[in-house]
């Protein structure tokens, strides 16, 4: 999948500053091949898709670089991180790994993927309208909530421009949703149109509504507005790979605040973008590094306190 620069130019983070930063070429990893420095892309999974951590085989050390990854997705779409890292590092490791430790430390643990499907699977049957917020860049996440959708049998409906993109450039296999009327965006071929004032909200129990966060009030409140009131068994279900900041905390309480006037149900649920603590092992067998260098951990000495049993 090719960089789509209209969904960094829209996101709240430093993503938005990468396609316009003067002086700096971006160009597409292509994994299994190095280029003219010695640095070869590796596909792994991660809330942000594609991600890729990266290796370096030099002359004097080979140095290999995580970038952010979680060694198991959610869906058909994430790579087999483990498998990835373990065809491309050499059989005898590299010199040092630098490898990045969000979760390392932190009491407060994501559910894995498995527990995700089981819960937006239970909130899709127990719901006679669900909406669910994705992360605009999430698109391994969108892919796996499409295809649970699919395989319970009801109808995704997408009512967000952002995620419409994302949807747009989805491998086949994945199953196609519908673009809501209300986008105001002319659907791409292979997609149908649905409408959620005059279809969705007319038959309950059969579509599922896709939204992301920033667009999220929006349409909640259209739906109010539209009927005066929510489906009886509306369920809310907000996603986010990460702990939550100061800016999508204001969000999600204004998103609570509206949704218990109005009387639904929601939840957060999050699913990381990044490998458990317990994973840190397989991905240092994986890699064999002889040095370790934490980054973006907030527990850098717990790192390496691991790493020491590892070597023995």
């Amino acid at each position: 999948m090719g960089v789509v620069e209209k969904w960094y130019m829209a996101s709240p983070t430093w993503l938005a500053e990468v396609p316009h930063r003067e002086g700096l070429e971006i160009s597409e990893a292509r994994p299994g091949y190095g280029d003219d420095l010695g640095v070869e892309a590796i596909p792994v999974s991660h809330s942000s898709y594609p991600s890729y951590a990266y290796i370096y085989r030099g002359k004097e050390a080979s140095i290999f670089y995580s970038g952010d990854l979680r060694v198991r997705g959610p869906g058909t779409l994430s790579p087999n991180t483990l498998a990835e890292i373990e065809r491309t590092v050499e059989p005898e490791g590299v010199d040092i790994a630098i490898i990045e430790g969000t979760n390392i430390g932190w009491v407060e643990t994501p559910i894995g993927p498995d527990d995700f499907k089981r819960m937006v699977w239970d909130v899709i049957g127990e719901s006679d309208l669900t909406v669910i917020s994705v992360d605009a860049v999430d698109a391994e996440l969108l892919a796996a909530v499409l295809e649970i959708i699919y395989i319970y049998g009801r109808k995704a409906v997408i009512a967000s421009p952002r995620i419409a993109d994302i949807a747009l450039h989805l491998p086949s296999s994945i199953p196609k949703p519908a673009i809501a009327l209300e986008v105001e965006k002319p659907p791409p071929p292979g997609f149908e149109l649905a409408s959620l004032e005059d279809e969705i909200l007319s038959r309950l129990g059969e579509y599922v509504v896709l939204q992301d966060p920033e667009n999220f009030l929006n349409i909640a409140r259209k739906i109010w507005l539209w009927r005066r009131s929510t489906p009886r068994k509306t369920t809310i279900v907000l996603t986010t790979p990460e702990p939550l900041e100061a800016g999508a905390e204001a969000l999600e309480e204004a998103i609570a605040n509206w949704t218990a006037k109005i009387g639904t149900t929601i939840y957060r649920i999050r699913m990381s973008g990044h490998y458990y603590q317990h994973e840190l092992w397989k991905i240092l067998e994986a890699i064999k590094p002889k040095k370790l260098i934490p980054i973006h951990t907030k527990a850098p000495h717990a790192m390496l306190s691991i790493f020491n049993k590892y070597r023995g």
